[in-house]
């Protein structure tokens, strides 16, 4: 009996000496990725540094995903063509690596140049269909660089081969052009109707410019797909880059004229606006002056509701799992981490590497609201 005693005595007197005290809550901070961690996605990070104790624990991991709209029913861009090049009046080809889902948005930027006469673009087809391609954007002088925007909103055909008919061009030519298969976009067959708003800039007077800006397309309502295309041509080699966050793709091509004739380019970029107001200013620079033209439009979202879907996410300490879990987009809901407590060092990093992409949901990365709350045992500190 008295053995049975003491044994309650000395746990009772463990439980009293394990007082914690509380250091707080921090906030985690979100963005794509660069630990190396999580390539291509989103990663919460929240460096331990500033938890000025040696050892403590994290007792709770609040991650709130509310404001975060559901995977489903965000706009993304299913694939991208690599940027063709063309030498010819009349026709450029366009070929995405493989074919087109029913239903998806194509988005095609066709920059064209000549010694002459620039053609213009005068019809699209996607595996020999002209589908509902049509026409919502243009911007040059057909003297020095042209460029055109065609949509195809809600296709009917699979393919991956995009046909471009020229018109009206003289002298030798030289091509170019990018297209993008969009999801999540509105449901309709005119091509016109598909856009939110748009604006062009056409810039070909004095020895040009290294940063062309477009009107202003400022979104109208929230995750809108916006798309960028610039048809720039120089006097010399130079390279091109995008406007901030957008993602873009080609560079600087050198035209098949030879030396002296110049250095024509395409690139297009992308960017989803993460709410209504979002600017649509096109900008790219380049690192030399050149003549542009470019244009940019913001592509209405779908109007379907959206669907819940889950998606997983890893918690890591120092780039090692401690626990996966999953989570949903979209909604109200906290999810509390059960696997309590955490147990933590001075000096380490605490990660929660997301299976979001950056490039869809970089914008969103602010609104993602992750707390961890921490304490410590002032008795299992040094000295």
């Amino acid at each position: 009996m008295g053995g049975d005693h003491g044994d309650t005595r000395g746990a009772v007197r463990r439980r009293l000496l394990m007082a914690y005290t509380d250091l707080g809550k921090y906030q985690f901070t979100t963005s794509a990725d660069y630990t190396g961690l999580n390539s291509g996605n989103l990663t919460s990070v929240l460096a331990l540094t500033s938890l000025r104790i040696p050892y403590f624990e994290m007792y709770r991991l609040l991650i709130n995903t509310s404001s975060i709209p559901p995977i489903a029913g965000l706009p993304a861009v299913v694939q991208t063509s690599p940027v063709a090049v063309g030498g010819s009046l009349t026709t450029l080809a366009i070929t995405f690596a493989k074919a087109t889902t029913l239903g998806n948005t194509i988005a095609v930027g066709v920059a064209s140049g000549s010694t002459a006469t620039d053609p213009a673009v005068t019809a699209m087809t996607l595996g020999g269909a002209a589908d509902h391609f049509g026409s919502i954007l243009s911007a040059g002088n057909a003297s020095t660089n042209t460029a055109a925007m065609w949509l195809d909103p809600t296709c009917a055909t699979s393919s991956a081969a995009i046909a471009v008919t020229l018109g009206g061009g003289t002298g030798t030519a030289w091509t170019s052009g990018i297209a993008y298969e969009l999801s999540g976009l509105l449901s309709t067959t005119t091509p016109s109707a598909a856009v939110d708003v748009s604006g062009t800039l056409t810039y070909s007077s004095g020895a040009g410019t290294t940063s062309p800006q477009t009107t202003n397309v400022s979104t109208t309502t929230a995750n809108d797909m916006q798309i960028g295309f610039a048809a720039p041509i120089g006097g010399s080699g130079y390279t091109i880059a995008g406007p901030g966050t957008w993602t873009s793709t080609g560079g600087a091509i050198s035209d098949p004229l030879g030396a002296g004739q110049g250095y024509f380019g395409a690139m297009g970029s992308w960017n989803l606006a993460a709410a209504a107001g979002s600017s649509g200013i096109y900008a790219p620079t380049s690192s030399a002056g050149v003549y542009w033209a470019n244009l940019a439009a913001s592509l209405l979202p779908s109007t379907t509701a959206p669907v819940q879907v889950p998606f997983p996410f890893t918690v890591a300490i120092d780039g090692v799992t401690w626990d996966k879990q999953m989570t949903v987009a979209g909604v109200g809901y906290t999810y509390t981490i059960g696997q309590s407590p955490l147990y933590l060092t001075n000096g380490q990093t605490l990660q929660v590497l997301w299976q979001l992409p950056a490039a869809q949901y970089g914008a969103y990365a602010p609104q993602f609201n992750l707390t961890g709350w921490f304490r410590y045992d002032p008795s299992v500190q040094p000295g």
